[in-house]
């Protein structure tokens, strides 16, 4: 049964935002939903332009980072439920899903794409300071 208000395609990712108790939930159609954990309530709600492959919010952010199938990474405003005008573009010129997202330290955002590249994106810089090479990569943390 399909609920008005929630997701009318199957969820692909869920992401907690522990310091401000919303859930963000991502899905098939790239449609990010904001839950308040508080009110149990629907948030905001954005669909992206980009098929989405995965996502990430690091702790005391206001954003979330969502990976993309061309190998962008999309930045999105979970406050004003809005994507914001910058992204991160693809490491290499090559392009490759982005696989998986995780944060290095306060500045610097760890991107995985399915063609084994791992690259660090500093965000103060706006550049991608070192990059890897593995076979595949499923995940980083």
């Amino acid at each position: 049964m399909l609920v008005p208000g929630h997701h009318q395609a199957p969820i692909t990712t869920l992401a907690f935002v522990t310091n401000e108790h919303l859930l963000l939930s991502l899905d098939s159609d790239n449609t990010v939903r904001t839950w308040s954990l508080l009110t149990k309530q629907g948030a905001g709600k954005a669909v992206a332009t980009e098929k989405t492959s995965c996502m990430a919010v690091p702790f005391n952010s206001k954003v979330a980072y969502m990976g993309t199938h061309s190998g962008r990474t999309l930045i999105f405003d979970y406050a004003s439920a809005k994507f914001t005008q910058e992204s991160i573009p693809s490491a290499g010129s090559a392009v490759h899903a982005v696989a998986c997202i995780a944060f290095a330290g306060d500045d610097s955002v760890l991107i995985g794409y399915d063609s084994g590249t791992i690259a660090l994106w500093d965000t103060k810089k706006r550049t991608f300071t070192a990059q890897f090479s593995a076979k595949s990569v499923r995940s980083v943390t």
